[in-house]
């Protein structure tokens, strides 16, 4: 007689969405800084003028580099275990990170 397996949850955990967002939208960032860089250097035919505008943003910077900050952090947070203390300091790390970096832009 064998045991019958339980069947998986039809949700993911929150943090495996954010990770998939993110990585989405780090994907989009790099795309925005590869054509941003093509057109300012002149090597893209078209002139698109809010892509200059977007490539030259701090902000966009920022953001990508928060997620960037997110997603390593993320990663190396389930290579470290569980515990709430050490989820507690990835996210310190990460605030800290983001916030120096904003100083720097």
């Amino acid at each position: 007689m064998t045991i019958p397996s339980t069947p998986p949850s039809p949700y993911t955990p929150l943090i495996a969405t954010a990770r998939l967002y993110a990585g989405w939208l780090l994907a989009w960032y790099a795309l925005v800084f590869v054509l941003g860089g093509y057109q300012a250097t002149g090597l893209l035919p078209l002139d698109v003028s809010w892509l200059e505008g977007i490539y030259r943003s701090p902000l966009v910077l920022l953001c990508a580099a928060g997620t960037f900050l997110f997603l390593l952090l993320s990663d190396l947070r389930k290579l470290v275990g569980p515990g709430s203390l050490r989820s507690v300091m990835f996210v310190a790390i990460w605030i800290g990170l983001v916030l120096s970096f904003a100083r720097m832009t």
